[in-house]
């Protein structure tokens, strides 16, 4: 639904089927797009990060549950890539229609990795063989990079992750050892599992579709680009040469050149260069609500303020609310 209504106010995005939100925006009479909306699409910084937390509580009549919930989220963006994940989310519980993490080159090229709960792919079944997950895998990004951790259990249909990566939409792609990668344009994705990937050959996700050599419990993924990482040719040899530890299957722990080193496991947290990831000076930092180049805007603020490309605009965050109460 979002990418007809990115098309319509920046001119990026795709005409795909869900139209209807995009045409009813569209032919309103009394609403106009803001300024500084246009611009946030159109006028893209050479680096982008980005974190979106939210929480609050399930509520049994509408979720079956009744518990407290968060999602952290976390991008990386430039001209050229993306970089997209959903920190220690359920993790190892059953999943629905969540995207853990994926990459992003130009406006449509996707490369994401799940758990299939079955063979569907229409639209009728969650989770299905590409859309969310039967048991949803512990993720954390760093900058530009995400390493990924699966378990399986025994009532598995499918006890094995896969990847989409839809060698038609890239200019290059480049398999080394544990290692694929590709590029399309200037910008550059690299993905790695135990004993590396091999390509589906028929059916209807041939050539797009990968099936990990030892089950792929463990993956990374990272992003790069021309203008800040040379030759793809230099690129693909620097970073084969920088693979993962992936311990007894149970861990990563990847040193890269020119990047944080990173360690995860199932049952410790997450170390950036030897320290655990969420701490200031040995305490927790405080969870921002949005926090990003164009708005900084804590839990429980009555307003924010958006400003980039030199517009502004100001929410009102509670009168919003009030008045949404006041015809509930």
């Amino acid at each position: 639904e979002t990418s007809p209504i990115l098309r319509l106010i920046g001119g990026v995005g795709t005409l795909n089927d869900a139209v209807l939100p995009v045409t009813a925006l569209a032919l309103a009479r009394s609403y106009e797009i803001p300024d500084v909306v246009r611009a946030l699409v159109t006028e893209i910084p050479e680096e982008w990060e980005g974190r979106q937390v939210y929480r609050g509580r399930l509520a049994f009549e509408r979720d079956l549950l009744e518990r407290p919930y968060r999602s952290d989220l976390r991008i990386h963006r430039t001209p050229d890539a993306m970089v997209a994940s959903v920190q220690d989310y359920r993790t190892g519980l059953p999943g629905l229609q969540e995207h853990l993490w994926g990459v992003t080159l130009g406006r449509e090229l996707q490369v994401f990795v799940t758990h299939p709960a079955n063979a569907d792919t229409g639209s009728s079944a969650r989770p299905n063989g590409w859309v969310g997950h039967r048991v949803l895998g512990r993720v954390q990004q760093h900058g530009n990079a995400v390493v990924h951790l699966q378990r399986f259990t025994s009532s598995d249909p499918v006890r094995h992750t896969h990847l989409w990566f839809p060698v038609a939409q890239f200019d290059e792609v480049v398999l080394s050892g544990d290692w694929i990668l590709g590029r399309r344009g200037d910008g550059y994705v690299a993905v790695a599992t135990p004993g590396g990937v091999r390509r589906v050959d028929t059916g209807d996700t041939a050539h797009q579709e990968w099936l990990p050599a030892r089950g792929g419990a463990a993956w990374v993924a990272l992003s790069g680009r021309r203008a800040v990482d040379g030759a793809f040719s230099d690129w693909v040899t620097r970073i084969a040469a920088s693979t993962p530890d992936w311990g007894d299957g149970d861990s990563i722990s990847w040193r890269r050149e020119g990047g944080a080193a990173l360690e995860l496991s199932f049952d410790g947290p997450f170390l950036v260069d030897g320290v655990p990831a969420g701490f200031r000076d040995g305490r927790p930092e405080e969870d921002p609500h949005l926090s990003n180049p164009a708005l900084t805007l804590g839990f429980g603020e009555e307003r924010a303020t958006v400003a980039w490309g030199g517009a502004e605009l100001v929410l009102d965050i509670a009168g919003a609310i009030a008045a949404a109460e006041a015809v509930s």
